[in-house]
Parts: structure tokens; C-alpha cells; sequence
């Protein structure tokens, strides 16, 4: 990415001022599933560079809900691109595919459906399986990423007031 600093700017703008946007309109919903298709295909390929661009400097990835084996948090743009290393090098050909992108009842709140298929890299064995985030923005960046493995899961979560606890020191 040649411009990663204008590429976030940009990123930021877009996402605040489709927050903006009346709910009733489809345009918020395709601009939301777009941003996310642009990702997941960014990961599925090895563009990390991407992620940078639409997460918050102080973005936390929250895994303890998911039972990922490494670390349950990754803080901050390095934290998420060493987070996504680790993930997709589990994988031959990772296929990221964005089910559904939902902005739940709290403004700055997404519910994002991937459907995961892939090869693992050590056991060759073919996997199929869903992946849920709730992703919590903030300055019109990725603030808050915490995984689940089923829908009922997140939306509970999303709910709760501690879902989204503030890092110590902030």
C-alpha cells in the first residue's frame, strides 16, 4: 500500500459517513458488506497491509470467546496483523465468504457471518465452518473484534455490558 496514512483517512470518512445514513436505506447495508468482502479477501490472500487501513491504532482482537489456542487478545494494528498471520497460516486457501454484515441496534456495531473453508496446513483435512464477529467501531475504524462460533453466541454478547471493557491504562 503506497498511501497507508490517506487509505485510513479515507476508510474512516466512508464508514462515518455511512453511519450517517438512514437505516431504511440499502446503500449503508452494501457499503458495509463491501468493506467486509474487501477485507476477508484481503486476509484470504495475504494483504495484512489492508488490515492497517480500516482498524483502529488502539484495535483490540478478542479470541476468548472463540477457544483459539494462542493468545484470547491481540492489541493494536501489529497485535491484529500477527493475529491474522498465525490464522490464515493454518490454512491452504483459505476461502473467507461474507455471509452477512447486520448493524445491530447500537450505532457503530456490526454482526459480520463468515462462512470459513479451507484445507488445514498439517492435518490436509478439509474444514468448513462459521465464524461470527461483533465488531465495534470507533473514529469510523475497527475499535473492538470479538469472535464467536454461533450466532445466538454474539447477539447475547452483544448485549451484555462488558463485551466491550475498556484495555487497562485507557
Amino acid at each position: 500500500m503506497r498511501f497507508p496514512v490517506l487509505a485510513t483517512r479515507i476508510s474512516a470518512w466512508l464508514t462515518r459517513a455511512t453511519l450517517r445514513m438512514p437505516r431504511r436505506w440499502r446503500l449503508p447495508q452494501l457499503l458495509f458488506e463491501y468493506a467486509a468482502w474487501r477485507a476477508f479477501n484481503a486476509i484470504g490472500r495475504g494483504d495484512l497491509a489492508v488490515l492497517r487501513t480500516i482498524n483502529h491504532a488502539e484495535v483490540i482482537y478478542d479470541l476468548s470467546r472463540w477457544g483459539w489456542p494462542e493468545a484470547s487478545l491481540y492489541h493494536g494494528r501489529d497485535g491484529l496483523v500477527r493475529f491474522n498471520e498465525e490464522w490464515v497460516g493454518q490454512w491452504i486457501e483459505p476461502e473467507l465468504d461474507v455471509a452477512s454484515v447486520e448493524e445491530l441496534d447500537e450505532r457503530g456495531v456490526l454482526l459480520i457471518h463468515l462462512d470459513l473453508r479451507g484445507i488445514g496446513r498439517t492435518s490436509g483435512v478439509e474444514v468448513e465452518m462459521p465464524v461470527f464477529e461483533l465488531v465495534k467501531l470507533r473514529d469510523g475504524l475497527v475499535w473492538r473484534n470479538v469472535f464467536f462460533r454461533d450466532r445466538a453466541e454474539a447477539l447475547a454478547a452483544a448485549r451484555a455490558p462488558d463485551v466491550w471493557p475498556e484495555p487497562d491504562g485507557v
